[in-house]
């Protein structure tokens, strides 16, 4: 029997994102019994993990979950999600006001058993980008721990006025009663405040700077950088979170008059004139949900890959794969920017084609992202000013 503590989001800890890459690595080929107890499920944290899940099932493995639905956790698209990757789902609600609160996760198979106990929800916060904290147990399954979880388990099922089976009746039941606040994960969610993490006057805590690990590919493997310019990606949804500035001509790819004037083949993201920490917002708040990589050839920067609906003075450009780079060492102490979009598949366009003095928009919504370049001030234009840090 092995036991060690798992710790997120740090690179080098191990997240509940890699225990079920680890349950379901293809080196694990046996048939696997997983049970999932958890307060939260939500789609956002489900689909991290899909892959991991159906691969299960692919080997003849069989999954089930209970799930709880307190203090207004869950999320119609969550369970649906988990109706579409369990064998078995049932749903924990105490109407006596106690919460349904135990995040354990259990792999059992003919000769090996897997449990991880911690603070983590499957949402996205509890698989890989939270600072949460919990034991991994690998050891066989005639392991007096496995019994007891799993009587456990047996004892949370027997409890029939609680632990009712999901199904399609049943979830339209929860979600259409006022008693149990279904949220839904494609509502704009607000926020308490408009700015960024720590750039509000007189904030206590700023926003950490120590490396952290970003989630897995969508498909379950490991994050490998896009080859291609352009990608068939549906960007929709609500904008969450909105950045524009005048291009001037560094930004804009064009020469100015004097003579040795280099053009950096980048869009410096600073503050603008937003209400942010332009050392750190890009980095840990506009992009912070997207998987980050090491620049092996340079040690102090930071990269991510992402696909952009591009609209240029109303032209759609369809969608284009941009790297983001974040380079710690631009700061230097004081407070300079530090990350720069790369215009790549824009390069071209850009020098050939003067946008000097037009507006520039980026816009992070529930899916996607989008860029637009416009004539006028986008401020102005929406009647009113752009909240950098919705």
């Amino acid at each position: 029997m092995t036991m060690h503590l798992a710790v997120q989001p740090w690179k080098d800890g191990t997240s509940l994102d890699d225990w079920f890459a680890s349950v379901g690595g293809a080196d694990d080929e046996e048939a696997q019994i997983v049970t999932i107890v958890v307060a939260w499920a939500k789609r956002s944290g489900l689909s991290l993990i899909e892959s991991d899940l159906r691969k299960i099932r692919a080997r003849g493995g069989s999954i089930s979950m209970i799930v709880g639905i307190s203090e207004g956790g869950a999320t119609r698209q969550g369970l649906e999600l988990a109706l579409a990757l369990c064998d078995r789902v049932e749903v924990f609600f105490d109407s006596a006001g106690r919460t349904f609160h135990p995040k354990v996760y259990l792999s059992r198979s003919a000769s090996r058993a897997r449990i991880f106990v911690g603070s983590n929800n499957l949402t996205a916060g509890g698989v890989f980008r939270n600072y949460e904290a919990g034991l991994v147990l690998d050891t066989v399954p005639t392991d007096h721990m496995v019994t007891q979880v799993e009587e456990w388990i047996h004892l949370l099922r027997s409890d029939a006025e609680c632990c009712v089976e999901l199904t399609p009746e049943t979830l339209e039941a929860v979600v259409a009663s006022e008693l149990y606040r279904i949220g839904d994960e494609d509502v704009r969610r607000q926020s308490a405040g408009n700015s960024a993490v720590g750039s509000t006057p007189g904030a206590v805590f700023g926003v950490s700077r120590t490396r952290k690990k970003g989630p897995r590919g969508k498909q379950g493997e490991t994050a490998t950088p896009a080859q291609s310019a352009t990608a068939a990606v549906a960007i929709s949804g609500e904008v969450v979170r909105r950045w524009s500035k005048k291009l001037k001509r560094s930004d804009a790819q064009q020469l100015g008059p004097s003579a040795g004037t280099n053009l950096t083949g980048a869009l410096r993201l600073t503050m603008s004139g937003h209400e942010i920490d332009q050392t750190t917002y890009f980095r840990y708040e506009f992009f912070g949900l997207e998987t980050w990589h090491a620049d092996v050839d340079k040690p102090n920067v930071d990269y991510t890959e992402v696909p952009v609906e591009v609209f240029v003075l109303g032209d759609a450009l369809g969608v284009m794969t941009f790297r983001v780079d974040h380079d710690v060492s631009r700061e230097a102490g004081q407070g300079n920017f530090t990350t720069v979009l790369k215009w790549g598949p824009m390069n071209a366009l850009l020098r050939q084609t003067s946008y000097v003095d037009n507006w520039v928009t980026l816009e992070a919504l529930t899916s996607g992202y989008r860029l637009s370049i416009v004539a006028d001030d986008p401020q102005t234009a929406s009647g009113g000013p752009l909240q950098a840090g919705v």
